[in-house]
């Protein structure tokens, strides 16, 4: 839960802007030294929500309705 409410925040701020492409959850958990299903857990948390779309073979993408501002950036260290 954690993870996604970072997520949603960056999305919320302008981190990642509409149509950018997250992190496979691979890559992502290593770079954080995390576990790949808490990736999972969190992109699939924030898809309910609306705040991602995942398409199979391609990756999760920032929802084109997210209404970023500015402040952080992507990634996540």
């Amino acid at each position: 839960a954690q993870l996604a409410d970072v997520i949603s925040e960056l999305i919320a701020t302008g981190g990642l802007v509409p149509g950018e492409k997250l992190p496979p959850s691979r890559e992502l958990a290593t770079r954080l030294g995390i576990n790949r299903n808490t990736i999972s857990n969190a992109y699939e948390e924030l898809a309910k929500a609306g705040r991602v779309r995942s398409h199979v073979g391609q990756g999760t993408f920032v929802s084109e309705r997210a209404e970023p501002s500015t402040r952080m950036r992507w990634p996540v260290t």
